[in-house]
This record gives structure tokens, C-alpha cells and sequence, in this order.
């Protein structure tokens, strides 16, 4: 019956087009985060996330435009960067491990104007907090566990920023601070 056939078809269109509206409008929060590289590989990672069959959510607050993130120089930039890059990769293979597969990215802005990134994921390691950063140290494996080696010296180097390490009920809590007063 064509008219039955029109009516799946028309229904169909209305799902994939409500689906298309939803990312349309998850991806537009990009647009809060500063175009100086830090928006393409968010953009890329949540990308990436999703096509490796991960939840991701994301919640960008547009009060960031005012913060301390948007008064970076190139090489903080760079460095604010490859933290976030190693932050995020790892998010994404240990969400990907895990029953669950759920990443979540959160930016805003505090009254102090400093910019914080959280990002949350899933796991399924036993993770032995007190070792994270250390040389050499990897929940999945020898010869890993360099990522988070380079995260920590470049913090340590780099008065701008802080990281934040938590673990709350089975979810793994990665903050980064761009603070709003620091001399180098």
C-alpha cells in the first residue's frame, strides 16, 4: 500500500531529522570555546568518541567568552592543549573499556573569571589514584602511562593551570584550571 509505505517513509525523515536537529544543536556549544585550536580537538575527540559508539555529552557554558581562557598566549595555548589532548584520549579508551562507554566535557567559567574543563568518564580498571602521573605507571599495560607523565610536567611547569584528579562513584573526574591570576 504506497499510502502506508508514505507514511513510514515521512515517519522515518521526521526521526533522522530530530536526530540531525539534537547533534546540530550539541555540536553549536563549540562555538563558546575559543577558535585557537582548543575548539578543533574538542570537536575532533567528541568525533571520535562517538563514532567508536560512546555516549558523549557535553555541557559548554557561553559565560566562557569572559574567561581566562580566550587571554592565552601561543605557547600556553599549545601546552593547555596537549593536556587536554591526553586527558581526552584517555577518557576515550577507558569509556570505550568500560560497560557503560559514557564521556561527558563540561566548560565554564567561575565568578573569579577562570575557566574550568571537567571531563568525566566511565572505566573499568582498578585505578590507583596515588600513582597517576608517575613514570612509567599505566592501568592498561607495560610500556604506557607517558600521557599523563608529560600532563603533570607541563602543569608543573605552567603556574596558569591545575589539574584535578577524582574518582566518584565509578566515574573517573579529570578538572583543568586556566587560573585567572599567576606569575611566570
Amino acid at each position: 500500500d504506497n499510502q502506508k509505505n508514505k507514511e513510514i517513509i515521512e515517519y522515518i525523515d521526521e526521526i533522522v531529522n530530530d536526530k540531525y536537529e539534537i547533534k546540530k544543536e550539541k555540536y553549536a556549544k563549540f562555538g563558546y570555546l575559543p577558535p585557537n585550536g582548543i575548539k578543533g580537538l574538542c570537536y575532533f575527540k567528541v568525533q571520535e568518541a562517538e563514532n567508536k559508539g560512546i555516549v558523549v555529552s557535553l555541557n559548554i557554558s557561553k559565560r566562557i567568552k569572559n574567561s581566562t581562557i580566550y587571554n592565552l598566549n601561543v605557547k600556553q595555548q599549545r601546552d593547555f592543549g596537549r593536556i587536554l589532548g591526553v586527558f581526552l584520549d584517555n577518557a576515550i579508551e577507558a569509556s570505550l573499556n568500560s560497560q557503560e562507554k559514557k564521556l561527558g566535557i563540561e566548560a565554564y567559567s567561575n565568578s573569579e573569571r577562570e575557566f574550568k574543563l571537567i571531563i568525566t568518564n566511565t572505566y573499568n580498571n582498578n585505578i590507583e589514584k596515588n600513582k597517576i602521573g608517575l613514570e612509567r605507571f599505566s592501568t592498561k599495560g607495560e610500556k604506557r602511562g607517558h600521557g599523563l607523565l608529560l600532563a603533570k610536567k607541563l602543569v608543573d611547569n605552567n603556574l596558569l593551570f591545575e589539574t584535578k584528579t577524582q574518582i566518584l562513584n565509578n566515574i573517573y573526574i579529570q578538572t583543568i584550571t586556566v587560573k585567572k591570576d599567576y606569575n611566570e
